[in-house]
Formats: structure tokens, sequence, C-alpha cells
């Protein structure tokens, strides 16, 4: 009796998005909103406004528009701070949006603002640098440990109950015993932890140059937010990428257990079917194997079964005599 494809355990959302946000949660909180808060409190609203009310000089001590080393003012400009600029014998540079100003014709209150943002922004870089190195030498001296047995715990439960529902009338096999599921969370756990901790230092590093490069060519705090945003979005596509990877890996270990404890020794490979199916694996769908002997699923010449290899969204369809 051949197992029903369409109630095999594929690659759903519903296991691995609990995962994805939670590993969203760790990047954000650890990495980013410390640095946003650094930021918030260095250049803040109250700052500025002690300093002066002139719409040009708020926008310089805010960082909101900068005072380059090529005699450009550049930022986000309204029509008033527009208008004092051109006052100032400004010319708008339309090609590259900026306001080109000599130095020799900024009034002494405007150089002043310019020398209290450099300063002030000087201040931030190396708060900011200094948070990071002190991140980066945590997580090399420490495998920082993160909550993630229960989430994984769940995850496992949803995999056997998927399980459960999709092999009723064709195999009888007992459920997983409460140690068994600890043990597969508690291993699956450690290998994310490990790649969460990997993770954070490349973003750490990657951060460091980021802003030290901001720095050197004269950009603000606005810039330094960009940074950190753009940054975090990359961050969370990692760990959608992840939580894709890591659950495969699982649910493809998962039925590789399941399937031998009911005793099915073999297996239908089968893609998904679409144009992003890799050749070697297309080569091998419909194809029947034994788990104890796995294809050759790359060019290296690695063997493994479906959804073991890099990005595989292949499955183990299993063949029920």
């Amino acid at each position: 009796m051949k197992y029903d494809s369409t109630k095999a355990l594929r690659n759903k959302e519903v296991f691995y998005l609990p995962i994805e946000k939670y590993l969203n949660k760790i990047f954000a909180a650890v990495l980013y909103k410390p640095i946003l808060n650094i930021i918030s409190e260095e250049i803040g609203d109250t700052w500025v406004k002690e300093n002066s009310k002139e719409d040009l000089i708020r926008a310089i001590l805010s960082g909101r528009i900068q005072y380059t080393p090529t005699q450009h003012f550049e930022g986000k400009f309204n029509s008033m701070i527009s208008r004092e600029i051109s006052r100032l014998g400004g010319h708008w540079d339309s090609k590259r949006k900026r306001w080109y100003l000599p130095k020799n014709l900024l009034p002494y209150d405007v150089q002043d603002a310019i020398g209290q943002a450099e300063f002030k922004f000087r201040s931030l870089t190396e708060k900011v640098t200094k948070h990071l190195d002190s991140l980066y030498q945590r997580f090399l001296e420490f495998n920082e440990q993160y909550d993630l047995f229960n989430l994984f715990e769940n995850t496992v439960n949803k995999l056997e109950k998927s399980f459960q529902e999709g092999a009723k009338g064709i195999i009888v096999t007992p459920k997983l015993t409460p140690e068994m599921i600890k043990n597969i969370a508690e291993e699956w756990g450690e290998n994310l932890n490990l790649y969460i901790k990997n993770w954070e230092i490349e973003s750490i590093k990657r951060l460091r140059e980021r802003v030290l490069a901001n720095t050197f060519i004269g950009n603000r705090a606005e810039s330094l937010v960009n940074i950190i945003e753009h940054d975090f979005g990359m961050s969370e596509n990692k760990a959608k990428f992840l939580a894709r990877q890591e659950t495969a890996l699982l649910m493809s270990q998962f039925r590789e257990e399941r399937f031998k404890s009911a005793g099915v020794q073999k297996y239908r490979w089968s893609t998904s079917g679409d144009s992003r199916v890799r050749e070697r694996h297309r080569e091998l769908n419909g194809k029947v194997f034994t788990w104890d002997n796995p294809p050759i699923i790359d060019e290296q010449g690695h063997r493994g079964h479906p959804g073991q290899d890099f990005n595989c969204r292949c499955i183990a369809i299993p063949l029920v005599s």
C-alpha cells in the first residue's frame, strides 16, 4: 500500500514561522534596539531646542541636514530652511538635491552649530562603536544561550500531531514519548544557538565597519539610523532563511525516525515540482531509496535524504507494503 503524498509532512509555514518570529525578537532586543536607544539619548529634542530656535540651526543640530567637506548642505530640506540657505547665498544643485554654500559665507552661529553637530556625532559614534565592541567580546567569550526549548518542544509536538494524522489508517506506530520530544527539542536548540551566536558576531562586525565608514564620510545620526534599520532588515531575511532551513532539516530527520520506528524501510523521492528544483534532485524524483542507503544529493558527492540538502524542499514519500 502506497502512502498518500497529499498527507505527507511538508515544510509548512505553521512550523517555521514561530521560530522566525522569535529569532527576529532576539536580533532586535540584543543588537539593534540598544544602539537606537544610544542614538535617541545622544540626539534628542531637548538638546536641540536648548541651542537654537532657527530652523536651519535646529536642522543642523538634530542631524537632519549636514554640512559636508565639499561645502554642501545635504539632508532633508523644507521650504523655510531652503529659503534661509538661499538668503545666505547658497546655490541649489537640482541633480544631486543639495545646496552649495561656501564656508566663508556661513554666519558664526551656523558655523558654531556645524561644529557642535560634528562633536556630538563623534561622541555618538564612539559610544555606538564601544557598545558594539563590548557585544563582540561577549559573544566571543560566551556561548549565549536563549530560552528556545519550550518553543521547539511545541514545534516537535505539532510535527508529531501532523504525522499521526497523515499516517492514520496506513501505518500503526506509537507516539513519541515526552522524553523523546525533549531530546529532539534540546538537540535542535543547541544547533540554533550556535547559528545565532555566529550570525550576531557577523552582524556586529558588519555594523561596526559601516558605522566607522559613515563617520569617515561625514554623515550624521540620521544616516546611522538608516544603517541600523537596513542591517536589521538583513537580519530579518537571515532569520527567515534560518527558520526555514533548520525546520526543514528537523522535519527530514523527524520523518526518517518516525517511519523507521514504524518499520517503513523504503521511500520515494518527491520534489516540489516547480522550476526552483535543482537538477540533481529533479533526477532523483520518483526513485526509490532506503533509509540506510541515501543517494548522492549534490555535485560534491554528499549523500542524504530529502530535505537534508541546503534549502531543499523535497520530501520522502514512505512506501508501506
